[in-house]
């Protein structure tokens, strides 16, 4: 019964107190809708520089890239060199010449078709160029399938005959057919030139950040030709930056007639990659925190305002022997009442936003998860509000009652 009693009490209070009650309850509800949104918006970030690259073991993965002249008569064969030498370097577990790889940003993308008629299923996968040492290298995972072999591994400019697509572009081409019966299948890219998936591989992250894409993927046996390639090498666990130094040494002291640029470990890349999504992840995480904190502080001032107008009152409640207890309760009852109005206008309120958001500018789907977690964090602030001005109210002595007109 006294919760009861409690419970009637405040929201008698709230109707006598028209104003304050509805200022909070806009506060609540504007701030739900912000925070849902944007914790909506922090969660995205969150998951998009979480996403697996596909390779294995990333800290032992770093890259070098050598420039050379289009006009050297020596750059293919010093390119064979390289590769050797940086076979041979110890602590080097395995590395192959390269057009790009996961999260370098380089992208390179072909159309690939089922067929040559109008009706063919189309995708457009991002490609690198790999040979025989690029499964050890990057340690994907083969679903299906062969890898390539040493003969089978052409000179840039030159169409193999054999593919490797990964599971996402093989269920794009062949929505229909289960991954292990594409194995086999011709497609056709560029100029109708008709290539044998001889394998299905499992996730393997593309150059770029675009979603749609992240795990379209195409592998081609072809070795590059071009002045500028890329090395990418696996180190014995432990001993990436060791690694990293002596090939940096023995590529540039091996040919005079090229640049060879400072090798990049492959988490810096990754962190590199991801740069902007954390940068708006702080941003709006800041912002959000902050909205929390104004929220907070208003609802102290209006409580305590709340509290200055009812002294007489509280005052006589004590005196007519309501405890410290009873006196604070009433207050959480009361704003408790307001908050969850507040926050029930608010989940009206973001729904409808969201899905404008949604349709016009891209904007991440709110979730339930995402609604619970920021209603609670959005009802507890406001009883942290409450607590130190309801703790004010109930020391008020019921003597001062009768001190006040």
């Amino acid at each position: 019964m006294p919760a009861v009693n409690e419970f009637g009490l405040a929201c008698k209070t709230i109707l006598r107190n028209k104003t304050v009650s509805v200022l909070v309850i806009l506060q609540l509800a504007i701030t739900l809708t912000v925070v849902v949104n944007e914790y909506a918006a922090i969660s995205q970030q969150v998951s998009e520089s979480s996403r697996e690259s596909g390779l294995l073991a990333e800290e032992d993965l770093f890259s070098i890239q050598s420039i050379g002249f289009a006009n050297d008569p020596n750059l293919q064969a010093q390119r064979q060199t390289d590769l050797l030498l940086i076979r041979d370097t110890n602590g080097v577990v395995d590395g192959y010449a390269t057009n790009s790889y996961p999260m370098s940003g380089n992208t390179w993308r072909t159309t690939m078709r089922t067929s040559l008629g109008d009706d063919a299923v189309s995708s457009s996968p991002a490609w690198y160029m790999v040979d025989e040492h690029a499964l050890k290298t990057m340690g994907f995972t083969l679903l299906y399938g062969e890898y390539f072999q040493a003969t089978d591994v052409v000179q840039q400019g030159i169409d193999p005959p054999k593919v490797l697509i990964s599971q996402e572009v093989a269920a794009s081409l062949f929505p229909n057919t289960p991954l292990e019966n594409v194995v086999g299948k011709v497609i056709y890219s560029g100029a109708s030139v008709a290539q044998t998936v001889i394998g299905i591989i499992g996730k393997l992250h593309g150059p770029s950040g675009n979603l749609d894409f992240g795990y379209h993927v195409m592998l081609q046996p072809q070795q590059p030709t071009s002045p500028t390639v890329t090395y990418f090498i696996r180190a014995e666990s432990g001993m990436r930056d060791q690694v990293m130094e002596t090939v940096k040494d023995k590529l540039a002291k091996s040919y005079q007639n090229r640049a060879v640029q400072e090798p990049v470990a492959f988490e810096d890349m990754r962190n590199e990659f991801f740069r902007g999504n954390m940068v708006l992840t702080w941003v709006l995480s800041t912002t959000l925190i902050v909205l929390l904190v104004i929220a907070g502080c208003g609802i102290v001032g209006l409580v305590s305002f709340t509290v200055q107008r009812q002294t007489k009152q509280i005052a006589i409640r004590r005196a007519l022997g309501a405890t410290i207890f009873e006196t604070v309760s009433y207050y959480y009852v009361q704003y408790g009442v307001i908050c969850i109005v507040g926050l029930l206008l608010g989940v009206a309120f973001a729904i409808p936003l969201n899905i404008l958001f949604v349709e016009q500018f891209q904007f991440p789907k709110i979730t339930v998860i995402h609604t619970i977690i920021a209603t609670l964090a959005i009802f507890l602030v406001t009883m942290l509000g409450v607590s130190a001005p309801a703790i004010r109210a109930s020391r008020i002595e019921p003597s001062i009652a009768s001190r006040i007109e």
